[in-house]
């Protein structure tokens, strides 16, 4: 079985730091959803040990419809029909302190300002250290 969430919460932009100090400035994400070829970005249960690799086996959701809105980049997201899908469809479901947490590559500035940003993947994560 799989469900959607519309208007799910992806990252602040601006001049908003996440909790460990990464700012991620309205142009960057910009090109970053402009250049993202896809209208599937997939994503797993925690994130990968490296940012830059998706486990095809641990897909739990695809991202579609990412936008911004205001100072904020908004998607909705659909899990699969797999157990990590179904796990996060309960989580989701149930109200579990959860949040998505994006993953890509880029220049990371000595201020701590993303540039050149690529979205690779967006997860699902309890882990308080990701948040906004």
């Amino acid at each position: 079985m799989t469900a959607e969430f519309k208007n799910v919460r992806i990252v602040a932009v601006g001049d908003n730091a996440t909790l460990h100090g990464d700012v991620y400035p309205r142009d960057a994400m910009e090109k970053a959803i402009a250049n993202n070829k896809t209208d599937n970005i997939f994503g797993q249960i925690g994130n990968p040990p490296s940012f830059c690799h998706v486990d095809l086996l641990k897909i739990s959701h695809v991202v579609k419809d990412i936008r911004l809105e205001g100072d904020t980049v908004m998607a909705t997201v659909k899990t699969l029909n797999t157990s990590s899908g179904e796990t996060v469809r309960k989580l989701i479901e149930m109200g579990a302190s959860t949040k998505f947490a994006v993953s890509g590559v880029g220049f990371i500035s000595p201020a701590k300002e993303i540039e050149s940003f690529q979205i690779l993947s967006v997860n699902i994560v309890a882990d308080h250290k990701y948040d906004f």
